[in-house]
């Protein structure tokens, strides 16, 4: 029994100091993973700001663009003269066509002549007097999306035409196209209703219609319901989430262009995200395995050296238990004598 107790006494403590070296790394893994999660949503908000910020600065450069070209076409006798700017607004903002439409909405010129914007919102808006950005569907349903910018020209100070720029989507897809986590990030632009009309996947630029709220559902969601996604990006708010689709979890983060209800829409795998986790976590690991092995190798070193020194003493008292045996015979026979 004592034996048991001796090696309860030792291995014991061993084995508690075992479980709490490990209850401390499992609690400095689980912090590792939160803070290479936090660090991911910080990198996908700053690079999303980045490329709405170059995305709503490009904007206003052609929109500016554009509103000279507008002021200086308030003689309706220099609007024949527009082919002359378009080639310089094509080669250098990104332009694939620039045309006039009358308030009618009726266009007068380009490639979509005889096409039709009226009752589009933002074509309504710019007879208003508005410089404007939407998304318009140009030469009919079976055609697709396409970005434009229009601006109001006047006459005497009177909106009498429309000046509308229709962008490359492929080179708006490129201000949105991220090199964070090496190039590892799906990059969409969509408006507030979830509708993506430009995306750049990786190293490929494309343009694709789809909707956004159509590929989560509240159980695909974690930290976020759809309801709360619509309604955060109604009131023009970043929003963090993360998904999950295809069996792979995606952290995402929404951040608003400041153009309209624009959004640029970033998510990475968590796989791709999660790389750094995984070259940190073998070697904190191969450290714990380490301090086991060491506290074992102290514990065991111990034990032995206690059972060498307890050895010790009982050689020493069984010497001495000898001696004095013998003196207590030297002593009676010495008496009998």
């Amino acid at each position: 029994m004592s034996k048991l107790k001796e090696l309860a006494r030792f291995f014991g403590l061993s084995a508690l100091t075992t479980v709490v070296i490990a209850a401390a790394f499992l609690g400095f893994r689980s912090q590792v993973k939160q803070k290479i999660q936090q660090a991911t949503y910080q990198q996908l908000t700053e690079s999303a700001q980045q490329q709405a910020d170059g995305l709503r600065r490009y904007i206003a450069i052609v929109t500016g663009q554009l509103e000279a070209l507008a002021k200086f076409s308030e003689d309706p006798a220099r609007r024949t003269n527009l082919e002359a700017f378009y080639a310089e607004l094509y080669g250098g903002a990104g332009m694939s066509w620039v045309a006039y439409a009358g308030l009618d909405g009726a266009i007068t010129s380009g490639p979509c002549k005889g096409c039709s914007v009226a009752g589009e919102d933002w074509f309504l808006r710019c007879t208003g007097g508005e410089s404007v950005a939407g998304i318009a569907r140009l030469g009919g349903e079976s055609e697709p999306e396409s970005i434009v910018l229009a601006v109001p020209v006047k006459t005497n100070g009177t909106v009498d035409a429309v000046l509308i720029a229709a962008m490359d989507q492929k080179g708006v897809a490129e201000f949105i196209r991220s090199d964070a986590f090496n190039n590892g990030t799906f990059a969409l632009l969509s408006d507030s209703d979830g509708d993506v009309f430009a995306v750049a996947n990786q190293a490929t630029v494309m343009t694709l219609e789809m909707n956004l709220f159509d590929f989560a559902t509240d159980q695909s969601l974690r930290g976020t319901t759809i309801a709360e996604l619509k309604a955060a990006f109604k009131n023009g708010e970043t929003v963090v989430s993360s998904i999950k689709r295809g069996g792979k979890i995606y952290y995402s983060v929404d951040f608003p262009v400041g153009v309209e209800d624009w959004y640029v829409v970033l998510s990475v795998p968590r796989s791709v995200a999660d790389t750094l986790s995984g070259q940190v976590l073998p070697y904190v690991v191969v450290m714990l395995i380490l301090v086991i092995l060491v506290n074992a190798a102290v514990i065991v070193q111990a034990y032995r050296h206690e059972k060498q020194a307890v050895a010790a003493l009982e050689r020493e008292k069984d010497l001495l238990r000898q001696s004095s045996e013998r003196y207590m015979l030297i002593n009676r026979l010495s008496n009998e004598v």
